[in-house]
């Protein structure tokens, strides 16, 4: 099935995601969850948390048969000949040192509140799991990188996997 990955058209993919407190970067991951993952819907909408004040987290889904935990960043662009650069890249790795240690997954926890994040961290047993499963980190995108981008995965390419417009 081709799919349309510039906007608005990408909208039509997962408008059945779309709900009134969730945001279009939220519908477009639980999509992308239930496609590319093959995530059940209660399985891909449970795995999502993006939202107002989830410290950089849009999604967590942790793979007990492959021994992974894998922290999704989504980004949709209205404009099609935007592109993804090294800041956002950077920005998603500090995200993701947030998960090195429990420590630092009790601290996000404790500082985001209310935030979805925490209460997913908490449910899904990733405390228990930190420092024996894998972390990934997968940011996940309706345009591609810039040569910034490119570079910057270059040395930060085993801790990020890049899913852009030409991939989707």
């Amino acid at each position: 099935m081709a799919i349309s990955v510039d906007y608005p058209e990408l909208l039509n993919n997962f408008k059945e995601h779309m709900a009134p407190k969730r945001s279009e970067s939220a519908a477009f991951l639980i999509w992308y969850l239930k496609q590319y993952y093959r995530l059940e819907d209660i399985e891909a909408i449970d795995a999502v948390c993006d939202q107002s004040g989830d410290k950089g987290v849009d999604g967590i889904f942790i793979n007990n048969d492959n021994q992974t935990i894998t922290v999704f960043q989504s980004k949709i662009s209205q404009k099609t000949n935007s592109t993804v650069g090294d800041a956002a890249l950077r920005n998603f790795l500090g995200t993701l040192q947030q998960f090195q240690s429990v420590e630092m997954a009790e601290h996000l926890m404790q500082t985001a509140g209310h935030a979805q994040v925490a209460h997913l961290v908490r449910r899904s047993g990733l405390l228990e799991k930190i420092g024996s499963y894998e972390l990934r980190g997968e940011f996940v995108t309706n345009i591609d990188l810039d040569q910034s981008g490119v570079d910057f995965l270059k040395q930060h390419g085993r801790e990020i996997t890049f899913v852009e417009k030409s991939e989707l």
